[in-house]
């Protein structure tokens, strides 16, 4: 097993290539087939009407319900327990 010393100089070049690994090659065939289904379905002009944030709205969806409110206007078949 070899020794190898790691010099304050190059801390710097093994972080920024640590983290293009992580977050750019390690899921970049990932990543093109996201794009390039979303671009399908959402590509060309329309993607400069929104701004970034209404963009992950979209794409992430609604994490904040009022599960209060959705009881309220639900109606329920069948055998249903809650």
């Amino acid at each position: 097993m070899e020794l190898v010393l790691m010099c304050v100089c190059f801390r710097k070049e093994f972080v920024e290539a640590y983290l293009r690994y992580v977050f750019t090659d390690s899921v970049s065939e990932q990543y093109s087939a996201f794009s390039s289904g979303f671009l399908k379905v959402c590509g060309g002009e329309i993607l400069s009407l929104f701004q970034p944030s209404e963009l992950m709205a979209m794409v992430v969806g609604n994490n904040n319900y009022n599960w209060e409110e959705m009881e309220k206007v639900s109606m329920w078949f069948g055998n249903v327990h809650s």
